[in-house]
């Protein structure tokens, strides 16, 4: 049996104020060989983001 995992977090602001975008994953593959003709492989994905932008709008004069 083989297996693999990996996680990425990022969190980044923006130039702008008030802007920023977050993000969270996570990866777990797995290899489970059973004699020569059978062999199962899983994998399963996690993945969570926030991004808060500038809002458009109309321009106020």
């Amino acid at each position: 049996m083989t297996y693999r995992w990996s996680n990425e977090y990022n969190n980044n602001t923006g130039v702008v104020p008030n802007t920023l975008y977050k993000r969270f994953s996570t990866r777990l593959n797995s290899t489970a060989k059973f004699g020569d003709k059978l062999e199962f492989n899983t994998s399963l994905n996690y993945i969570y983001s926030k991004n808060d932008k500038v809002r458009r709008g109309l321009l106020a004069i």
